[in-house]
């Protein structure tokens, strides 16, 4: 490995490990404001390690085709540790900032498509609605109309036709009814 090569790789591993601990404190932030169940962190925990070790082998692969030495694990740890005790606490607050802007952004962009597309549709189905039930009453109200004359019939043709059976069966007993049909028939 030349000169060159040494220098390019221990300034990609000191930045390397200042990223990690910005990407760190943000998945910490993360993991804070969003509430998971502690199984659940526990797998992304590990997800964030094992991704974590692929971007720096990744950068030693681009940068010395992935040669490993004591003193770039310590370039490493030395950027890690310049991140944590200088700009740590600046860095957490940036990506609070970051996670409060987006949080109340993403809000705020709910709301306006509730306003702008769900309350229309909701207020288009309502008035749909209106129009299908009030088509389905007028139909009923023309249907009552209509048969209306007919039901005022059949209860006078029912009416009269009991009045005519109570008298008819009040006057005709079993002997006189089949006289009468043997006198009808001609038996």
């Amino acid at each position: 490995m030349t000169l060159q090569e040494q220098f390019l790789t221990l300034i990609i591993m000191l930045s390397g490990g200042f990223l990690l601990g910005t990407l760190f404190d943000g998945y910490r932030v993360l993991i804070d404001k969003i509430k998971l169940p502690r199984l659940l962190i526990f797998f992304l925990d590990i997800i964030f390690g094992i991704s974590s070790a692929i971007i720096i082998f990744l950068a030693l692969l681009w940068s010395n085709h992935g040669q490993i030495r004591l003193v770039i694990l310590f370039a490493f740890f030395l950027g890690l540790w310049i991140y944590f005790i200088s700009f740590s606490k600046i860095i957490v607050e940036l990506w609070l900032l970051a996670y409060n802007f987006l949080y109340h952004g993403i809000i705020e962009i709910i709301k306006v498509i509730d306003l702008v597309i769900i309350k229309p549709i909701i207020v288009v189905y309502h008035f749909i609605l209106l129009i299908v039930a009030s088509l389905i009453k007028m139909a009923l109200s023309l249907g009552m109309f209509i048969s209306y004359p007919f039901l005022i019939l059949y209860k006078w043709i029912y009416k009269n036709i009991r009045k005519i059976a109570i008298k008819g069966k009040k006057l005709i007993k079993k002997e006189e009814f089949l006289s009468l049909l043997k006198k009808l028939f001609r038996l």
